[in-house]
């Protein structure tokens, strides 16, 4: 396992004491729990110096930052499997970092937390998830955004892509005198929260603010019904976490960029930010990630991510085959500049028409049995559009009519045990093998 790796953090917690496998549950003392803090932030420093060297010294066309947030790692296990590298903030090192407070609730969530990261044990070892502490992922100065985050708040869909993007949360609590009392809470789906605040219902003071437990999220409520029941200008109070959201987002992009990576946003609000300021992300690296991406996602929806990573493991050659036609695909319906959906799709049959032919060739007309009307079936990604400043959903979903078609002959290829070897050449045998050929 190379040092820049980040699998020992797992044997290192076992070394220590703590539950590591899901299954494993037994009290952990505070000095266990202190001696591994000290051990794993010790560890991860040594592990950033020698991730700092791999990445200066390395360059990766399928390597990605993918920024943290609460759906992290559930986006991360859909796409691991076809990049070569995801670096992502370390969550242990977030956690270690942070002044022990209430330190029995520092070991539930640090266990969780561990016992979670168990089940990417091999995307963790082969180097496939890369994570990064301080010494990686400086804090950047966004300081020098602060001019056009101003202005970019000011454009209405920005504004109104914010509000959408917040959580607003409310309900109501007995104070120490018994008294109905508002609590509300504001969050940001990029993790952040920014707003938790108390209020007696009716006046008077409240003696004790009712108990908020970390983590918690209220019952949700509208923007709208939050302004009427509680007497506070909440779009004012937002506007510099608002302001700090937008610059966050441009920061991410320098950051991609001293890492050698391409970058992904799971939310559309990104992409409008992106937009609107003028921000140029790598033309090479964004197709090779988030337009291939937008391709393969529909057809391991439901798929397990340890299914699909270890059928790579399992036939290298097929799965580089595989993802370079969808590169090859999708670079050269771009660089055609044709925004209109006939055409694409028109020219998306002429990519695979070709290729389809030659296999044809190859074994005697088998592919005559082949639905090549896969073509006209619709498809949605599981996850939505994966934003990365080139594709446009058109484009994805005609380019994603095209390997439903290759999919079908691929499958119709392999129920003959004769053309079982010469469909494993198909550039689409990987993908179908997942599916569970």
């Amino acid at each position: 396992m190379s040092n820049h790796h980040s699998a020992h953090m797992l044997s290192l917690a076992s070394e220590c004491g703590l539950p590591v496998k899901p299954d494993e549950q037994w009290p952990v003392s505070d000095d266990v729990f202190l001696s591994f803090k000290a051990q794993y932030l010790e560890w991860s420093d040594r592990r950033d110096r020698a991730l700092s060297d791999y990445l200066s010294t390395s360059s990766q066309l399928f390597r990605v930052y993918l920024p943290y947030n609460e759906r992290f790692f559930h986006l991360a296990s859909q796409i691991v499997w076809y990049l070569d590298e995801i670096i992502i903030r370390d969550p242990l090192r977030i956690l270690a970092e942070r002044p022990t407070r209430d330190i029995e609730n520092d070991k539930i969530e640090a266990i969780q937390l561990l016992q979670f990261l168990s089940r990417f044990y091999s995307a963790l070892s082969n180097g496939y998830i890369l994570f990064a502490g301080p010494q990686v992922l400086e804090s950047r100065k966004t300081d020098v955004y602060t001019n056009i985050a101003g202005s970019l708040l000011e454009l209405p869909e920005i504004r109104s892509a914010l509000e959408q993007s917040t959580y607003y949360g409310y309900t109501t609590r007995k104070d120490s005198e018994g008294r109905d009392t508002s609590i509300y809470q504001l969050k940001l789906d990029s993790g952040g929260i920014f707003g938790w605040g108390s209020m007696s219902i009716g006046g008077g003071k409240s003696v004790a603010t009712p108990a908020i437990r970390i983590g918690e999220t209220l019952p949700t409520v509208t923007l709208e019904q939050l302004q009427k029941t509680v007497n506070l200008d909440f779009r004012q109070m937002m506007r510099g976490a608002y302001i700090t959201e937008i610059k966050r987002t441009l920061a991410l992009v320098d950051t991609a960029s001293d890492l050698g990576a391409a970058i992904i946003f799971d939310r559309q609000l990104d992409q409008l930010i992106l937009d609107n300021a003028g921000a140029k992300l790598s033309d090479q690296k964004q197709v090779a990630t988030c337009g291939i991406l937008n391709l393969s996602l529909p057809f391991i929806k439901g798929m397990p991510p340890e299914r699909v990573a270890d059928i790579r493991e399992e036939m290298p050659m097929a799965f580089l085959d595989f993802r370079a036609k969808l590169l090859d695909i999708v670079t050269e319906c771009l660089k055609s500049g044709i925004d209109a959906s006939d055409e694409l799709q028109r020219r998306v049959q002429e990519q695979l028409a070709p290729n389809l032919t030659v296999i044809d060739s190859e074994i005697n007309g088998s592919l005559k049995k082949a639905k090549i009307l896969y073509l006209g079936y619709p498809l949605v990604s599981g996850l939505g559009i994966l934003t990365g400043a080139l594709l446009s959903a058109p484009i994805v979903a005609l380019i994603g009519l095209g390997v439903a078609g290759a999919i079908g002959a691929v499958k119709t290829l392999a129920e003959d045990q004769e053309t079982r070897e010469k469909a494993k050449r198909h550039p689409f045998y990987f993908l179908w093998k997942v599916k569970g050929g």
